[in-house]
């Protein structure tokens, strides 16, 4: 279901893929494959338990909006753009 639309994390926090187009209001999945914990930043913090998902909404009220993911200690492992 989230097959395109889905952000992968790794041990050492690193995003897979590193750039992705979304339209405004569309759910994406945070998948963490990682057996620690983490924290990720997209606007909003999210915490993802190990091996663990979380489903959230990209939302941009005056599209198109540029969103820069933070993960842990680490910053702009990933970068989203949100289009209307």
């Amino acid at each position: 279901q989230y097959a395109d639309r889905r952000i992968q994390i790794n041990d050492a926090c690193q995003a897979t893929p590193t750039n992705m187009t979304f339209k405004t209001n569309t759910n994406i999945m945070i998948d963490n494959r990682s057996a620690q914990t983490k924290v990720v930043k997209i606007g909003s913090t999210y915490t993802v338990k190990g091996y663990g998902f979380k489903i959230i909404k990209l939302t941009a009220a005056t599209p198109p909006l540029t969103l820069l993911m933070d993960c842990g200690a680490q910053q702009n492992v990933a970068t989203i753009l949100i289009q209307k």
